[in-house]
């Protein structure tokens, strides 16, 4: 699929956007002296194209695009390899006993008729990240996020912000844009992009990053962008090793897929070319790796192929992490949708969500310094004592797998086999500050009020702050619940920024759905755009 659009707008070209380019050297390429086994995923290939694929850390759940169509909404699109084709639309499988499954079509709350493409699936696999340009101005798109409820996939929200506005900049500029390649650190915290005036001509590798109110900067061109093509970025578990394509850097022919990994700044450390069998003359691309760094994934001709990396030279594989894995239940073994955060020191390391109908969540631990042998884990969720524990990081710095199971204890629950001891009635303080409309920052006479919470959290330390963000119901379900999620990261900052540690604050956001008052006159709607502060002992 030529993956842009025509905006037909007559207005002049207001805007200037250049960069230098510089030609970028010859790189090391790797041989691999023992045979790699590759084969291609028949369950997965069909006769239509296949490609931008996105796996789970635990190698179990792979997301791609297809355009075989097939769905009520299918419309023809053109032709690949002399047959017709269809408007692109995300899939995935799951593998079950070592067995890829039949693939899936996500359902219409993000699949349509104007073409879906470049799905990124989250560490937990609770959210998808995806192209679409259905409506993409109005929409403030073209890039979406869809959270899972269970088994239910719920309605995008668009990323916004500075993606919008690149986006918007450049078909200003160009009349068209293309893309070809999203992908996004394992914290959610940066996102990649490549991208170029014309699908037919070179692009560029794009990055931006998420600020602490949760919004997305201008995307800027990385520095691994080099004069020629560069296309399907990849980021690996360890957030700090990218792969791509370019037929910048030399290589065989065509596209080659190549391995950068990164310094702190974003700046290229260091970038081979990971060579042959990946690699050869025609244009190879779409490289991804499960966590474990063992099982590759890649594109050619259009279908999906799997490499065994046990016998490749150990260059091609990224920094080895660890992959804590397990279920989420209460007492009588009820599956939890629980929020899941790790923490060493101050510093917030990597968070998730578990499934509320099966408990199970994922996530990625990278490593940090070799003195560091213990992190704090921290997992709560409503209406449920929150957990906080240790978890020991062994001095091996080999890829691990850590496994858990469990057990949520409900806030006045008298006895489990976990906690044999009755639960206390904590005690609590409760604070509400307000916002005027379309705001994320407080009133100014509710600021003292957060003073006040400070002082409180400074006097029992042991309290924790959970923060539940509301605003009234003007503007769309997914604007306001954008817009929670920002007033509720306004009061963490403004506690954060206090000297208060992350560990101890918790937020949740709710958008419209949890009105206090009438939002049929202003004087209900002024008390529905608050942020509900409960201290209270974990």
């Amino acid at each position: 699929m030529k993956k842009y659009l025509w905006l037909f707008i007559t207005l002049p070209l207001v805007f200037v956007f250049c960069f230098n380019i510089d030609a970028q050297p010859t790189i090391e390429q790797l041989e691999h002296k023992a045979k790699i086994r590759i084969t291609p995923l028949e369950a997965l290939n069909s006769k239509f194209r296949e490609t931008n694929l996105s796996i789970t850390p635990d190698g179990n759940t792979l997301f791609f695009m297809s355009d075989r169509g097939g769905q009520p909404w299918s419309v023809a699109y053109g032709k690949y390899k002399g047959k017709n084709r269809y408007d692109g639309d995300i899939w995935f499988s799951e593998r079950r006993d070592s067995i890829w499954q039949q693939a899936q079509v996500l359902p219409q709350t993000i699949n349509t008729s104007s073409g879906e493409d470049e799905p990124f699936i989250s560490q937990d696999g609770e959210r998808v990240y995806f192209q679409s340009w259905q409506h993409w101005l109005e929409r403030e798109g073209p890039y979406y996020m869809a959270s899972r409820s269970g088994t239910s996939w719920q309605a995008a929200q668009a990323l916004s912000s500075g993606i919008h506005n690149f986006f918007v900049k450049m078909f200003f500029k160009h009349g068209k844009f293309a893309t070809d390649g999203m992908c996004l650190s394992p914290d959610e915290q940066s996102f990649f992009l490549c991208a170029g005036a014309n699908y037919e001509g070179n692009m560029d590798i794009f990055v931006s990053h998420k600020n602490a109110k949760g919004e997305w900067s201008m995307l800027e061109k990385s520095p691994l962008s080099t004069a020629g093509n560069e296309r399907s970025v990849f980021m690996a578990a360890d957030g700090k090793t990218l792969y791509f394509a370019s037929d910048g850097y030399g290589g065989l022919g065509g596209l080659d897929i190549v391995k950068a990994q990164l310094k702190e700044d974003g700046s290229p450390e260091k970038v081979i070319n990971i060579g042959e069998p990946f690699n050869t003359k025609k244009d190879d691309y779409g490289f991804i790796l499960s966590a474990s760094g063992q099982e590759a994934y890649f594109v050619r001709e259009g279908d999906i192929y799997m490499a065994n990396l046990s016998n490749a030279n150990n260059k091609i594989k990224p920094e080895p992490v660890i992959l804590l894995e397990g279920r989420i239940k209460n007492p009588q073994g009820e599956p939890i949708g629980a929020h899941i955060q790790l923490f060493y020191q101050k510093n917030k390391i990597s968070s998730a969500h578990s499934n509320s109908t099966t408990g199970k969540f994922s996530m990625v631990i990278p490593f940090l310094d070799p003195e560091v042998t213990e992190i704090t884990q921290q997992i709560y969720t409503q209406g449920y004592d929150t957990l906080r524990q240790k978890i020991t990081i062994g001095e091996q710095r080999d890829f691990q797998i850590i496994e858990q199971n469990i057990e949520l204890i409900k806030i006045n629950e008298t006895s489990s086999p976990a906690n044999p001891k009755p639960q206390p009635k904590p005690s609590a303080l409760y604070y509400t500050v307000f916002f005027e409309h379309n705001q994320a920052v407080c009133l100014p006479k509710d600021k003292q009020a957060l003073r006040t919470v400070i002082d409180s959290l400074n006097n029992t330390k042991a309290f924790i702050a959970y923060i539940t963000a509301h605003t009234d119901s003007r503007g769309s379900a997914a604007y306001n619940l954008q817009l929670s999620e920002k007033r509720a990261q306004y009061v963490r900052d403004f506690l954060l920024e206090a000297g208060i540690e992350p560990e101890r604050i918790v937020i949740d956001f709710k958008g419209e759905l949890k009105p206090v008052e009438n939002n049929q006159n202003e004087e209900g709607r002024a008390k529905n755009r608050r942020a509900e502060i409960l201290l209270k002992y974990p």
